[in-house]
């Protein structure tokens, strides 16, 4: 791993977060730019959990920071798809909003809850760590 990589990762989350600032202060009535906004916290919780997942030592404290970076990819993901759909259409789809907060819900609860769910345990050697599933 290179020394820099969590460096990197910790500046792609502010300038990510900073951006989304940005776009929410223009209008923050409006559901594009909301919904924008939730990419770009969803590419910060990204980046920040896999920056913890490489600086941490401890394996347990690895895996919160693993369970923590699969849930941010949801985040984003569902932010896609309603930025994309109001973007087109200048419309509101109640339905998938809901469907998203449920399905993002179900998975928090089953990263928390059930230990086992997507991940095991952290290997760790001399010069890496990884996740098994």
């Amino acid at each position: 791993m290179f020394w820099f990589a969590p460096a990197l990762l910790a500046i792609a989350a502010v300038f990510s977060i900073i951006v989304g600032l940005f776009v929410l202060a223009r209008d923050h009535r409006s559901s594009v730019n909301r919904s924008f906004f939730g990419i770009s916290i969803g590419i910060f919780c990204w980046s920040i959990g896999i920056a913890g997942f490489l600086v941490t030592e401890n394996p347990s404290h690895a895996l919160l920071w693993v369970k923590f970076y699969y849930i941010a990819p949801i985040i984003l993901v569902i932010s896609a798809v309603f930025f994309t759909e109001r973007f087109v259409k200048r419309q509101s789809n109640n339905s998938l909003l809901r469907t998203g907060i449920v399905l993002t819900g179900i998975t928090l609860a089953l990263l928390l809850f059930y230990p086992d769910f997507m991940t095991t345990r952290i290997l760790q050697d001399a010069y890496s760590k990884s996740v098994e599933l």
